[in-house]
């Protein structure tokens, strides 16, 4: 009787294990979602969004979600220009997608998307005062050894102008 008892207990137990093991499994492969950034814009004048140690691994990716509000309602040209305050060569590894509204507006190797230094793209706030721009920086996971301890610190400096 004894025997059973300590059966069922020892049953129990790894029932209970094997239950918050997967909990951790589960937590630890959810979809990262975009962090978001609220950037509150006034034609003409430079916002400065900073990341900081950005370091990827292949087959990794992080997005930001930077929340574009404009007081007028009216189309202008969003300028985007990436500062680097260090150089650790993840530009050369690492790619940047950016969308807005659903529509991809880029999607190529950090280094090439902001070679011309500022990057223009049309932006839209007559029908509404606001739009989301999702920054997604992702390494392939074809990526090899060369990419190791690769990272970056930058700004990224945002511009709108209607001129």
């Amino acid at each position: 009787m004894e025997r059973i008892k300590l059966m069922r207990i020892g049953l129990i137990a790894m029932g209970v294990l094997i239950l918050l093991g997967a909990v951790l499994v589960a937590l630890a492969y959810r979809p990262q979602s975009a962090e978001v950034i609220r950037v509150s814009i006034r034609e003409n004048e430079v916002q400065t969004v900073e990341f900081e140690n950005l370091c990827l691994l292949p087959g990794e990716s992080c997005a930001y979600s930077i929340s574009l509000r404009s007081k007028k309602g009216q189309e202008g040209d969003l300028m985007l220009q990436l500062v680097e305050i260090e150089d650790k060569n993840l530009k050369h590894f690492a790619y940047v997608r950016l969308e807005s509204q659903g529509e991809i507006l880029c999607d190529q190797l950090v280094a090439d998307a902001f070679a011309d230094e500022t990057m223009v793209l049309p932006v839209d706030f007559s029908e509404k005062r606001y739009t989301d721009l999702i920054v997604t920086f992702y390494m392939p996971s074809e990526v090899g050894n060369e990419a190791e301890n690769a990272e970056a610190i930058f700004e990224l400096q945002i511009v709108v102008s209607n001129e």
